[in-house]
């Protein structure tokens, strides 16, 4: 049977030759559109799950980030996973500041009493007679003037340009997560860590909130140099944890100097802006309100996936108009291919050849040079399923072309050719 076939196929080579060409173009379309979709869904797929979306606590006015002193209440809301946003965010980024005065001596031989400079000052007190008197007085300092003028607490190295090493920054540090740990430990700057490497620093702190006669509050804390930081800079750096506990200690208040975080799924973008509102405001240039604002970066994130979105669903329906093109290929070369020989189907029948059999012939002889096809552009896409898909589209046309030559009566048959 696969020789006469065969024969058949080579007996009218233009013919084959289109139709097999048809079939190519009609899979490699199909197959085409097929891997293009799983593709975009995949894409897709892999930008909501990695994609990362940055939170920024930022001023009503959405202009700094830095410094904004935010009260209790902001740093709660952030960190409570019931009541708040916690259970929306990750890589929880957090720091608070505390001014440092100066530098108690005694803890180490680095800064020591003979350090304390003499301090001038003016006192007013009455003489023999009884008169008001101004009397200059000297004594010593109660600190050491520190190199560094602030105490700041980072909960990820990427808060802060000194330790961040996409921005050029660097650290070391004998303790493991340093930032994550909640002890007494600092890093300074590199050029004073051989001096102060392991040795206890006890510095005189204030916190800009006020005791409530405007004077700010103040406090000690014996803090050990652990590590370094590249550079000269002017800050002393302690774990976020750290910095919270002394800044408790000495204003009796929980605060924070900036926030920011990502969002941990994706999807639930627009549930966490609406659960934001609750305390956050939405920045304005012009704004004045007191509330500080939430800056969620997620434009970027949208727009790649609406074009991502558009690209499937244009697919989407492109693939049934392929699908309906393979069917009416297949119609056409069916019908090309029998159109000349309805008497050579009358003969068979004639001769007792059976429906059934006749139209499995036919088939046969339609049907293998695009089953070749389709199995090579299946196979060189990596797409068979689509190139079955394509065949049976392709065949179920050429079946409706050859049915009713087969299941005609042989008589009419002849008739028709006549």
């Amino acid at each position: 049977m696969i020789g006469n076939v065969v024969k058949r196929i080579i007996r009218r080579p233009f013919l084959s030759l289109t139709g097999l060409l048809l079939a190519c173009a009609m899979c490699f379309v199909l197959c085409f559109l097929v891997k293009y979709r799983s593709e975009q869904e995949e894409g897709l797929r892999q930008i909501r799950e990695t994609y990362q979306i940055l939170c920024t606590v930022t001023d009503a006015r959405g202009v700094n980030t830095d410094g904004l002193r935010l009260a209790q209440r902001y740093v709660e809301f952030v960190e409570s996973e019931e009541e708040g946003l916690a259970g929306y965010i990750k890589d929880l980024r957090i720091t608070r500041e505390l001014g440092i005065d100066g530098i108690i001596p005694g803890n180490n031989d680095v800064f020591t009493a003979d350090d304390l400079e003499e301090v001038t000052s003016w006192q007013f007190s009455r003489d023999s007679e009884g008169n008001e008197v101004m009397e200059e007085i000297t004594f010593k300092a109660e600190f050491v003037t520190s190199p560094w003028h602030m105490l700041l607490g980072l909960s990820d190295p990427v808060c802060s340009s000194l330790t961040d090493p996409a921005r050029g920054g660097a650290f070391t540090s004998t303790v493991e997560d340093f930032f994550r740990r909640d002890e007494d430990i600092c890093l300074v700057p590199e050029s004073y860590y051989e001096r102060l490497a392991g040795k206890p620093v006890t510095f005189s702190l204030y916190s800009p909130y006020s005791k409530g006669d405007g004077t700010p509050r103040e406090g000690r804390a014996d803090i050990t140099v652990v590590g370094w930081y590249k550079g000269e800079g002017t800050a002393v750096l302690v774990p976020y944890a750290c910095a919270q506990r002394i800044g408790y200690k000495i204003s009796s208040t929980v605060s924070a100097d900036s926030i920011a975080f990502f969002l941990n799924d994706n999807t639930k973008v627009d549930e966490m802006k609406e659960k934001a509102r609750e305390v956050f405001t939405e920045p304005a240039p012009s704004s004045f309100s007191g509330r500080a604002g939430l800056v969620v970066k997620d434009s970027v994130y949208r727009l790649t996936m609406q074009e991502m979105e558009g690209n499937i669903r244009q697919v989407g329906r492109l693939i049934p108009v392929s699908l309906m093109l393979s069917l009416l290929t297949g119609l056409l070369t069916g019908y090309l291919t029998v159109r000349g020989e309805t008497k050579t189907y009358a003969l068979r029948r004639s001769l007792g050849v059976g429906a059934g059999r006749l139209i499995l012939m036919v088939l046969s002889e339609q049907l293998l040079l695009p089953a070749v096809g389709a199995l090579a552009v299946g196979l060189i896409l990596g797409q068979l399923r689509p190139a079955l898909i394509y065949f049976v589209c392709h065949a179920a046309g050429c079946l409706l072309a050859v049915l009713r030559p087969a299941l005609t009566a042989p008589t009419k048959l002849l008739r028709v050719q006549e």
